[in-house]
């Protein structure tokens, strides 16, 4: 049941999103009102850009920070002004099958051991999608994820080596809200995205909390739905060397930060986010327009590489025709008639060589 925010919900689910695309956020939130599910439910929706009014369904709590405060960061902004036993992540690219919030809450009020529970994402088959259920780290010194799991489509009750998973994706996870506030939340310094459900996870491990992928619980996700691919790349190797230096070499405590300087006044930090964060969104578009480029290009080579090879087929054609033509020819020097006109032939050649003489018009006897 969905209630307002101040109406003792069970559960806040909490959707940032740039509006990129209203249609799928629409589809989204619909998907979270559908549950099926005795617990009451805010929806908290938090627009980092544009403006999502239109599509909003009721009694949800529409937050406008005024600029773009990342996946992480709108999370954290969210549970700031609400509380609730449960706090459900729901990314705007993602719908959620009717049960998914009644067995993710089943698992966590079974095991108190658990802070976050994540449901798998499954394609149109049912079948969940390759490398997206969590990921394992490396374990020779440097913090890198080396594995994927699934390594390929499998139904979800054939999901085999979770208990290795390092964490699980943040999409649709559902978090005990006393583990959340145990570490502190998501860090929103993995800006915008990626590497924060790493880093989550890590935490809640290092402070006694467990998580677990759940294949019972089922979504959809629309694969880089909020990130083009290049621009992703870039994101994921920054935030890996962030991972890296706040956890150094040992995952059961962040390394020692820095000596802490002066605090930096709140306008101006005010004005500095606002303005790196219009940039962020100037070069995410720039990755947009690179990346559609790239396609278009991609699409264009493989169009000129069909002609090439079309004309290749047709030039080998020819070859085998003149190949043939050629042997026809020399068959026919090598004939008996060719030998017996050989004469007639050069009788025609001595006719026809500039300044010899030319057979007679015809015309009237004299």
């Amino acid at each position: 049941m969905i209630v307002e925010l101040d109406d003792s919900p069970e559960v806040i689910a909490m959707v940032p999103t740039l509006v990129r695309d209203v249609d799928r956020l629409s589809r989204c939130l619909q998907s979270v009102v559908a549950q099926d599910a005795d617990l009451r439910v805010a929806i908290i929706c938090i627009a980092n850009d544009g403006d999502p009014t239109a599509v909003l369904p009721p009694m949800t709590t529409l937050l406008r920070p005024g600029l773009n405060l990342g996946w992480a960061g709108g999370l954290c902004f969210a549970r700031s002004v609400a509380d609730a036993g449960f706090l459900w992540l729901v990314q705007d690219d993602m719908t959620l099958e009717p049960d998914c919030l009644a067995t993710l809450c089943a698992v966590l009020l079974a095991d108190g051991s658990l802070g976050a529970a994540a449901p798998v994402v499954v394609d149109v088959h049912g079948d969940v999608r390759p490398g997206s259920a969590g990921g394992v780290l490396a374990r020779d010194g440097e913090l890198r994820l080396v594995e994927w799991l699934p390594d390929g489509s499998v139904p979800p009750d054939q999901l085999v080596g979770l208990d290795r998973l390092d964490y699980v994706p943040s999409r649709g996870t559902l978090v005990r809200a006393r583990a959340w506030d145990s570490v502190g939340g998501l860090d929103a310094q993995y800006y915008p995205v990626t590497w924060a459900d790493v880093d989550f996870c890590t935490a809640l491990r290092a402070t006694g909390w467990q998580f677990r992928i759940v294949p019972a619980a089922r979504a959809h996700h629309e694969q880089g739905g909020s990130t083009p691919g290049a621009y992703g790349e870039v994101l994921f190797r920054r935030n890996n060397r962030r991972f890296a230096r706040k956890w150094g070499n040992d995952l059961r405590r962040p390394a020692s930060g820095p000596t802490p300087h002066p605090a930096v006044p709140p306008a101006l930090l005010a004005d500095i986010a606002v303005a790196a964060s219009g940039v962020l969104g100037e070069l995410a578009t720039e990755f947009v327009t690179a990346d559609a480029d790239a396609v278009a290009l991609r699409a264009e080579t493989v169009t000129l590489r069909a002609k090439t090879e079309a004309l290749h087929v047709e030039t080998e054609a020819l070859h085998v025709e003149l190949l043939l033509t050629r042997r026809e020819i020399e068959q026919m020097q090598g004939s008996r008639s060719w030998r017996v006109t050989a004469p007639l032939r050069a009788v025609r050649r001595w006719a026809h060589r500039p300044g010899s003489a030319q057979p007679p018009k015809e015309g009237p006897l004299p």
